[in-house]
């Protein structure tokens, strides 16, 4: 997805049979000329940390196994302590960001977001619960995935030009890079569809929504379970999900979180595919 290493976006664990495609994901490749990479079109542009104003601490580059800078696109990213920022000038128009970022193991914290200067209320929460991977089975350094991602819509549109800026609020940060996207609305729910909401499911994220998806793909057979703009709780995996298609508002709209999404090992025959959603562990 990305020209720099694919960076450690979390999915959740996914049955091989099922579609998890998203659809506003599918980019046909492109022919390119000779003196350029090839690749896919993608819907983002990349700016790396390093290559931008900061107040903060240029790491790298750095071939060291295991240490952030070597786990860096490009060997090298921007440290920031509370307070310290790294600005953006966003190369198109875009309305959504995702920052590749690391804090230390077993912290979290958030980045303040401003464009043009004016501080946004929304923030970019991170963490370290889904970093720092032992692998005992590896020579040299022990863990390894030390970056994940944060994503937000801004609530705004903002042109080439603009200056985007993430800050340390509360913990130290490093960032690798910011992926700037224009992204569609939401999706509307299709004609039929049976809404998760409607079961019960919580779209805050707060509250558990196990059985309100199990009983929204129950009462959807052959039909299709509708996810609606939010972000929703899992805590064990689906299974049964036969002759349905889950879909969402669209992945920047339609968030589920579980460690694992639907787990059917066992399952014979077609299952439908869901789409139009974003999986997180």
């Amino acid at each position: 997805m990305h020209p720099h290493p694919i960076r450690n976006v979390r999915y959740a664990a996914v049955s091989a049979t099922v579609v998890a495609l998203t659809a506003g994901m599918l980019v046909a490749l492109a022919p390119a000329p000779a003196h350029a990479a090839t690749g896919a079109t993608l819907p983002f542009t990349s700016i790396e940390a390093e290559s931008v104003p900061t107040t903060g601490t240029r790491i790298g580059p750095d071939y060291t196994q295991g240490t952030l800078a070597s786990e860096a696109s490009g060997r090298r990213a921007v440290r920031l302590t509370a307070g310290q920022r790294v600005e953006f000038t966003v190369p198109r128009a875009a309305n959504a960001v995702n920052v590749a970022y690391s804090v230390p193991d077993g912290q979290s914290g958030i980045l303040n977001v401003y464009v043009n200067g004016q501080k946004l209320p929304k923030t970019l929460p991170v963490t370290s619960k889904y970093s720092y991977v032992d692998t005992p089975w590896i020579a040299g350094a022990k863990t390894h995935h030390l970056y994940d991602n944060a994503r937000l819509l801004l609530g705004r549109d903002v042109q080439a030009g603009d200056r985007v800026a993430v800050e340390a609020a509360d913990v130290q940060v490093t960032v690798d890079v910011a992926d700037f996207e224009q992204t569609a609305g939401p999706a509307a729910k299709p004609s039929g569809a049976v809404s998760v909401t409607d079961r019960g499911a919580d779209p805050s994220g707060r509250g558990d929504s196990t059985q309100a998806f199990r009983e929204a793909i129950a009462a959807a057979q052959g039909g299709v379970v509708w996810i609606a703009p939010g972000e929703y709780r899992l805590t064990s995996s689906l299974s049964g999900v036969q002759n349905v298609t889950i879909q969402g508002a669209g992945h920047w709209h339609s968030v589920v979180r579980a460690s694992r999404f639907i787990d059917q090992p066992n399952s014979s025959g077609r299952q439908g595919p869901h789409q139009g959603l974003r999986c997180h562990r």
